[in-house]
């Protein structure tokens, strides 16, 4: 991806416009201007690069690969929890796990649903985070006096925190109301599951 920007970028011979007034060559601003420059660099690859097509077209190969390479660790995960869950071999836990994919893609494919499924999975990260903590007390050694009051306060802030996260997503319309169930949904879907699968780990 970076090869593919930067090769872009340095065959254009497009001219950047500093904030400063002076006009140097893309690639130069690229490779030594800040956050901001590289981020509006990148904002007008398509005008940039708009007279090389196949430039064009490595930039997209390479961002889709570049996702590609950053989904796979997380599919691997999300294979071996459906295959420990589930109970099931390795390649039928793929295949639930693909159609689970699929769907959820098709839902995603429409842009509305993308932001409200993308909202949802947000505000459930004060939550998520209180899963972390749950292992810490029902298995292993208890922590000591401190270490329970670092916890406490921690649940504490995160459930509020969340509970503020909802209250902002269900009055922010019919979307942000969709956002909300499903963070619902998973909410709860996480506090109890453990107790209704009992799955057998073994060790």
């Amino acid at each position: 991806m970076t090869f593919a920007v930067t090769y872009g970028l340095a065959a254009s011979g497009y001219h950047y416009h500093m904030p400063n007034g002076r006009t140097i060559p893309v690639i130069q601003a690229y490779a030594s201007g800040n956050e901001e420059t590289v981020l509006d660099i990148v904002g007008k690859l398509p005008k940039i690069l708009k007279d090389y097509p196949a430039l064009v077209a490595l930039v997209g190969v390479s961002s889709f690969f570049a996702g590609l390479t950053s989904i796979l660790p997380s599919a691997e995960i999300g294979l071996q929890i459906t295959e420990k869950r589930r109970n099931v071999p390795r390649n039928k836990a793929a295949f639930y796990f693909l159609i689970a994919t699929f769907l959820i893609g098709v839902v995603d494919s429409y842009p509305n649903l993308a932001e409200a499924i993308l909202v949802g999975v947000n505000t459930i990260t004060f939550f998520t985070a209180i899963y972390e903590i749950y292992p810490i007390l029902k298995v292993g050694k208890k922590p000591g006096p401190l270490g329970m009051t670092a916890i406490v306060v921690s649940v504490v802030f995160l459930t509020l925190s969340g509970l503020s996260a909802f209250r902002i997503v269900f009055g922010g319309g019919i979307y942000y109301i969709l956002a909300g169930i499903v963070a619902v949904a998973v909410v709860l879907y996480g506090f109890i599951w453990d107790e209704v699968s009992n799955p057998k780990i073994e060790e």
